[in-house]
């Protein structure tokens, strides 16, 4: 039927190039294809199934009606065919299309880490990228060798049905709703965001467009007051108050709260240490969670930070010296977020200049530590250590002293962080680093309890971690599920900052068993900091008596605001049901 639409054209297309050219379509729209096929929650069975379909055909038409030749079209898509296996593996996963983040975290996925997290997947991935390159170029060679055009009837006709496609998706958002053209505009983009190619692109578009407002926040925040004060005298004899931000360690895997391996050895018998035993995350990605986690940006309101200080400006204002100390890379899109916030610091130190495989021990961070609580300078501190904690690969997360679960990933070769069989030595590794993790915060402990001033520690990651902990066989993060969101809060302070501020302690001891969330961190290290400023929301603060817990939300991996409770509720009675424990 096709091959008789383009006969009346002159020059047609004859029936092989017009089989090429539509394989290389149906390659190109193959995510779309498994979302609508796939029978997840864009299949085609549904309405917003069906309001995808109709997008991404639309859209396909569209692009179609542009070009007289279409090898020029598949040529300029070439970069999009490499990308494809990438595009169809996450859809395989999540059963939705990549995001901003995930494109982000790709576009400085360390290679070394890239190879670890592959694993035996690496060589079959390398396979599919060269197949579907190859072809699409010899689809290319094909098209132009036999000088295959589509004639203006067949591009006005291509043209006339991708905008009456999109306009039927425009009224029907319209009429969905209530005739608010702003929200069927919304969602109409929301629809076409999640297509491929035309949405990636505009993923694309978008986390540059994000880099380029990073690069001028402390310009654009200059400006900006918290109108905070210090309760204290600023002649006193200071504070020191430490945030360690720790990197995929989850709540459940730590002794102080339950684990039957002894991982937190350390902390667990000093019985000045607060751990609080509902905490959970505000996202499942770093690059998502730590601003905000350091910021007042909500999962409702996630670009906040992007447009007032974080709680370096805040301590700043309050007369406090501030320090970043990090473990982490600096450079590269998926970690400028966090360097373009950090940068506000008095003082800024990256150790980590090597890769992800090759970090330093979080042991570096403490002789930078030492040298901030002990250096010369204001009276009050705040620092900011930023870990490797738990990050992929475990096994390089801990010295050979802490070998104590075998066996381990060391053990191990050419592994995929994705593959069941590995359980046993992953979980090892993992406790592992754990430990380790354990002996580090004590360390930093001994360093506050070495200060003549009163000092106050507070640990809180920035998500969790899968371990193939059920039946859904689901490793690593950015699942959004509660392995990802149960995370630990400790705080410690010297017995002078408890004798001092013996209210503020007494908050922290007693809201230990509350539900909290990194939502709560900013309040509260402000109250630790004795610091009032007119947005102090004491009912988010557990360090003040007007606490109240709130329900709690978190960024999924989506960009969307979901209730953290529903999570919990829903992996509760998954793991209930038989066979799922």
């Amino acid at each position: 039927m096709l091959t008789r639409f383009f006969s009346g054209f002159r020059p047609p297309c004859d029936r092989s190039s017009l089989l090429w050219g539509l394989f290389l379509l149906t390659l190109l729209l193959s995510p779309n294809l498994l979302l609508a096929l796939g029978g997840g929650p864009k299949s085609i069975l549904t309405l917003p199934g069906l309001s995808f379909a109709v997008t991404f055909v639309s859209l396909s038409f569209l692009l179609l009606s542009l070009f007289r030749r279409p090898w020029v079209l598949f040529l300029w898509c070439l970069p999009l065919y490499a990308l494809l296996p990438l595009e169809l593996y996450f859809v395989l996963v999540y059963q939705h299309p990549s995001t901003v983040n995930i494109v982000a975290s790709t576009l400085t996925a360390d290679p070394q880490e890239a190879i670890h997290y592959l694993g035996r997947l690496l060589l079959p991935a390398l396979l599919a990228l060269a197949l579907l390159v190859g072809l699409a170029l010899f689809g290319v060679h094909v098209l132009r060798r036999r000088h295959c055009s589509l004639p203006a009837g067949a591009r006005l006709f291509f043209l006339v049905m991708g905008c009456l496609g999109i306009s039927v998706i425009v009224v029907k958002n319209l009429l969905k709703e209530g005739h608010d053209a702003d929200g069927a505009e919304n969602q109409t983009a929301l629809n076409i965001e999640r297509t491929f190619p035309i949405g990636f692109i505009y993923r694309l578009w978008q986390v540059f467009e994000e880099q380029r407002h990073l690069e001028g926040i402390q310009a654009r925040v200059a400006g900006f007051r918290f109108d905070a004060r210090l309760l204290e005298p600023r002649d006193g004899p200071g504070l020191n108050l430490v945030l360690v931000i720790g990197e995929s360690l989850r709540g459940p895997s730590l002794s102080l709260g339950g684990y039957g391996r002894e991982t937190t050895p350390r902390l667990g018998h000093d019985p000045s240490l607060v751990a609080y035993s509902d905490a959970t995350a505000v996202a499942s990605l770093t690059r998502t969670a730590v601003p905000l986690m350091i910021s007042r940006a909500t999962a409702a309101d996630p670009g906040r930070y992007l447009h007032e200080k974080s709680l370096l400006g805040l301590f700043a204002e309050a007369g406090f010296a501030t320090w970043w100390l990090s473990n982490q890379e600096q450079l590269g899109v998926n970690n400028k977020t966090i360097t373009a916030l950090a940068s506000a610091a008095d003082h800024v130190v990256y150790l980590n200049q090597l890769g992800l495989m090759q970090t330093p021990l979080d042991e570096a961070l403490l002789p930078p530590l030492a040298g901030a609580l002990k250096g010369p300078g204001p009276a009050h501190r705040f620092i900011v250590l930023h870990t490797m904690g738990n990050h992929w690969d475990y096994r390089y997360r801990y010295p050979e002293a802490f070998e104590t679960w075998q066996p381990s990933l060391r053990t191990l070769a050419g592994y995929s962080i994705s593959d069941p069989r590995i359980k046993t030595p992953m979980v090892n590794a993992y406790d592992n680093a754990t430990l380790y993790t354990d002996h580090v915060l004590a360390e930093i402990i001994a360093l506050l309890q070495d200060s003549p001033r009163p000092g106050v520690l507070v640990f809180m990651s920035d998500h969790g971690e899968n371990l193939f902990d059920d039946a859904r066989l689901i490793s690593g993060h950015a699942h959004d599920t509660s392995w990802d969101l149960r995370v630990p809060l400790l705080f410690w302070a010297t017995p002078a900052y408890r004798e001092r501020f013996a209210h503020t302690w007494q908050g922290i001891v007693a809201h230990r068993e509350a539900p909290v969330s990194a939502d709560n961190l900013f309040y509260t290290l402000a109250e630790l900091g004795q610091i009032d400023f007119p947005g102090q929301e004491q009912v988010l603060s557990v360090a003040s008596p007007s606490f109240q817990p709130t329900p709690r939300y978190f960024l999924t991996i989506k960009g969307s605001r979901a209730s953290t409770e529903d999570v919990l509720r829903q992996d509760r009675a998954f793991a209930a049901q038989p066979g799922n424990g």
